[in-house]
């Protein structure tokens, strides 16, 4: 009997996964060394289905077993998957580089691509283009247009990678004291005086905190009244909260600030990369790019003048 065992499922379709199965595997933090703590949460018996949790409400902790992937590449893939759900593929077949990533600089929307079927006989890349979706939706009381070719897109693109790649080439060093440098201009975001802002915020935190202590010993001493208690108490929890947020916000920024000399070197090793490429492709686009900003084309001195801002990962725009 068991020699006349077949598989049910045919040789050649074994490997034949649904698209859902591997968002699926690629959802998965087991991949990266982690692992959830519940999947589903069946509150009683009579309850219906297994209560699934969506993925991005369940509670992640790091396990003990080897990442097959580093945790950058984990989430440089979500990142992507989160981009494509967001927008829809192109269904002209032209392989839209930039999906998610495009964005109007004005209402800060979604570009969306369009395919002009005027003339089919065009190449498919020259009747491509994009458009802000909030003026595609809601037209002209809204937003502009923002339209950019496919074509001009990715020669910009391509030309600004291959430049940024082949000042990475000739001089490193010089690359990433600019990068760096660009980091931390603003002096809002220097290292020295974020904490000078969150010895501020932690000093006003303490004084609130004393304030509140006075405050309970004058309710305890009957000075005031139990409402105009309940309601300064209040009054300094919200305080304090917004206190702490603050400087909790500070610290992720203080600690981003640190980063900065690893995040110019991963820019610079990915870009290192790229020095010799000839045509721009998907993949390079997600290594290297988290966003661009397109602006409405503008008409200055007779000439046709657009101004496109490219976000890399990691550091942000070069300029």
């Amino acid at each position: 009997m068991c020699g006349d065992w077949k598989l049910l499922v045919n040789e050649d379709d074994a490997y034949d996964w649904k698209q859902e199965t591997i968002i699926r595997i690629l959802r998965n933090p087991l991949y990266k060394g982690y692992f959830w703590v519940q999947k589903c949460d069946k509150k009683h018996f009579k309850q219906r289905g297994r209560g699934y949790i969506p993925m991005q409400e369940r509670t992640v902790i790091p396990s003990s077993h080897e990442a097959i992937v580093d945790e950058h590449t984990w989430d440089t893939v979500q990142e992507i998957l989160d981009r494509h759900t967001k927008v829809k593929p192109c269904s002209s077949g032209y392989d839209n580089k930039f999906r998610g990533i495009l964005k109007c600089a004005d209402c800060g929307s979604s570009l969306m691509i369009h395919t002009d079927g005027r003339n089919p006989d065009r190449p498919l890349l020259e009747r491509t283009y994009y458009q802000c979706r909030i003026y595609r939706v809601k037209g002209t009381r809204a937003c502009s247009q923002h339209r950019i070719s496919a074509a001009d897109l990715e020669r910009i693109v391509l030309a600004d990678i291959q430049y940024h790649a082949g000042k990475v080439i000739k001089n490193r060093e010089k690359f990433m004291r600019r990068v760096l440098g660009q980091m931390d201009t603003a002096a809002e975001y220097s290292q020295k005086n974020l904490h000078k802002k969150m010895d501020e915020l932690e000093k006003k935190r303490k004084e609130s905190d004393s304030r509140f202590i006075r405050l309970y010993e004058d309710y305890a001493r009957q000075l005031v009244s139990e409402q105009q208690f309940r309601m300064l108490s209040a009054h300094f929890e919200q305080e304090k909260n917004g206190y702490t947020e603050e400087i909790e916000k500070l610290k992720a920024m203080a600690d981003n600030l640190e980063d900065s000399a690893c995040k110019a070197e991963q820019l610079a090793n990915e870009m290192a990369g790229c020095a010799e490429i000839k045509e721009l492709t998907t993949a390079i686009v997600n290594r290297l790019i988290e966003k661009i900003e397109v602006s409405e084309p503008q008409t200055i001195d007779g000439e046709k003048v657009q101004n496109i801002r490219i976000f890399y990962r990691f550091v942000g725009e070069i300029n």
